[in-house]
């Protein structure tokens, strides 16, 4: 088994990238994913990657990003309706650079999820300055959780509550996995999660739920014993 370990920095340099273009960025539209439904793969030429709505919640950047050339591809997975009658579907946006690193992010989310944030790999941290990881060559995945909105009534449905969780983090790593195998017909060397408050305690779910699909997280501020959290509030 893999050991897990927690840090505040990622090792971003590798001497090796694998490329990727609009065309092979075009054909993972046809890539076969079990319970997936492929949304779009589009390949951004200015690699501009818009400013972060949720920021305060994500720590992600409140100013639009201009990164090199990247594919972007959305996603749902297990889309169903609920017990409540509403749709559910686990939304996620995974971003892919035009060299690739080997190196793999997922980017957590804050407050209640429900939304899916720019896949940057920005820092949750507001003193840090370093450069956010698809900048630096890494794919870096974002998503909702399992939920369309930031508030609390998914928590109706079990299978919604289930996925915010914990199970939704399994669920898009395994998608985005196989979505970088088709795109560059090569595994991560490495992976990570990081994130900060919700992300953080997703970030520390991730090391006890899923050990050998990261080598190591970033659980910046993870919030604990989120029920008492919300009778406070």
């Amino acid at each position: 088994m893999k050991k897990i370990s927690l840090f505040c920095a990622l090792a971003l340099v590798s001497s090796t990238a694998f490329a990727l273009d609009k065309s092979g960025c075009e054909s993972l539209k046809d890539v076969k994913i079990l319970n997936n439904e492929m949304i779009d793969a589009v390949w951004s030429e200015s690699g501009e990657v818009s400013a972060d709505k949720m920021s305060a919640l994500t720590g992600g950047s409140k100013n639009t990003i201009k990164a090199k050339p990247h594919c972007v591809v959305h996603g749902k997975l297990y889309k169903r309706t609920g017990s409540d009658g509403k749709e559910y579907a686990i939304d996620y946006e995974l971003r892919l650079p035009e060299q690739w690193n080997e190196k793999f992010l997922f980017q957590g989310g804050g407050g209640m999820d429900g939304f899916v944030a720019p896949a940057l790999g920005a820092v949750p941290i507001r003193t840090s300055t370093a450069t956010p990881a698809l900048l630096r060559g890494y794919a870096v995945v974002t998503t909702n959780s399992g939920h369309p909105e930031p508030t609390a009534e998914f928590g109706l449905d079990q299978q919604a509550r289930l996925d915010y969780a914990y199970q939704a983090i399994g669920k898009v790593t395994d998608a985005a996995k196989q979505i970088l195998a088709a795109a560059y017909a090569k595994k991560p060397k490495h992976s990570y999660f990081m994130g900060c408050s919700n992300g953080g305690r997703a970030a520390l779910i991730a090391a006890q739920r899923y050990p050998l699909e990261f080598d190591g997280v970033i659980a910046a501020n993870p919030g604990f014993r989120l029920s008492r959290a919300a009778i406070a509030q």
